[in-house]
């Protein structure tokens, strides 16, 4: 499979990671987990963003492990260098701060593909204890396709704001995992104003949706927050389903959440979103999948196409991975398919035009 815009490593080698931490200590951790996975192997290590961007294009390793916060350059502006110059597979490493999470939020959106959260203060050293998580984030991550995300799209309001006033809105319900966050900026950057209301599940846990909502706010025409239970789903605003917890949409346009057991090993799940909207879904909702492992969503997606909706998703072309897309696809129940770059172009036409 070919990765980070060149082909891969050979059958049997070693993956060399990289690991970027500003504390010689983390550094010394993170390299001991690796070294526990004989199929992983130490490309070397940096103590900031800009030792780990000049190591990265020297060492050419097959994945990162990147601190969120460093001095001299931190994790944000060392993704989006590496990104630019040569994208590589980026696992963060982050605090369960409010500052954290949104640090770790923008390095997502710049291109990294996953995160770890480290423990706090002195229990630093139960870092070891994650080691499962960090070798199994570390390994997904070399499945994956990085690529830099494209300078954001001019919004065109040409259509979706001038519609009669009675004319019922849209629901565009949006789904995605791995390679989400960046390929959410991307979309909303671009989507402008529509009568729709946008309900959005991202594969994400408790702490971070809330930085993904306020990241999104910034870059969108349109509102964007972090849904409540109970709340009521306006026209021209879009609501993210809440880290660890499912969302539902009833009849009445509410948003209802519950900490149901995870479906797909997720909560929230795409399709728990999706098949709650089918139940009322008509010629106006719209489902869209975007980049993501496995396969949330197909199912959900396939019930909204079977009770009259439409059905979009994101292209192999610009999917970090190419799972949730490909599983609706084999299920036969996708309208169109397009890459990220256009997706925003594709949903207006569905909802200017439809």
């Amino acid at each position: 499979m070919q990765r980070h815009g060149g082909g891969g490593p050979e059958a049997g080698r070693k993956l060399r990671v990289l690991v970027v931490d500003d504390s010689a200590f983390m550094r010394g951790i993170v390299s001991r987990i690796v070294d526990t996975d004989p199929s992983l192997v130490m490309a070397g290590t940096a103590r900031d963003g800009v030792d780990a961007v000049q190591k990265a294009l020297d060492l050419q390793p097959d994945v990162i492990t990147m601190d969120v916060e460093m001095p001299a350059s931190n994790g944000i502006e060392a993704t989006r260098k590496i990104m630019a110059l040569r994208p590589t597979p980026i696992v963060m490493l982050s605090s369960l701060t409010r500052s954290g999470s949104q640090a770790t939020v923008d390095a997502l959106s710049a291109g990294a593909v996953d995160f770890v959260t480290k423990p706090t203060g002195a229990a630093s050293r139960d870092l070891l204890d994650l080691q499962h998580v960090v070798l199994q984030k570390i390994r997904a991550a070399l499945l994956t396709r990085p690529r830099a995300p494209a300078p954001p799209p001019v919004a065109d309001d040409s259509c979706g704001v001038a519609r009669p006033s009675d004319e019922p809105a849209w629901t565009i319900l949006i789904g995605c995992s791995t390679g989400g966050p960046a390929a959410l900026v991307e979309l909303f950057s671009g989507l402008g104003v529509l009568n729709a209301r946008i309900a959005v599940v991202q594969h994400m846990p408790e702490g971070f949706t809330r930085a993904l909502a306020a990241r999104l706010n910034r870059c969108s025409a349109v509102p964007v927050s972090e849904a409540g239970d109970g709340q009521f789903l306006e026209a021209g605003a879009a609501y993210i389903a809440p880290g660890g917890r499912h969302m539902r949409i009833d009849r009445e346009l509410r948003a209802l959440l519950d900490d149901g057991p995870p479906l797909h090993g997720v909560r929230p799940s795409v399709d728990v979103l999706f098949e709650s909207a089918a139940k009322w879904a008509g010629p106006r909702v719209l489902g869209v999948i975007l980049t993501g492992m496995g396969a949330d969503g197909a199912r959900g997606m396939a019930q909204v196409k079977r009770a009259g909706g439409m059905t979009l998703v994101e292209d192999e072309s610009t999917c970090v991975v190419w799972g949730m897309p490909r599983a609706a696809l084999a299920m036969g129940v996708v309208d169109g398919r397009a890459p990220i770059t256009g997706m925003a172009g594709a949903i207006r036409q569905v909802v200017c035009c439809g």
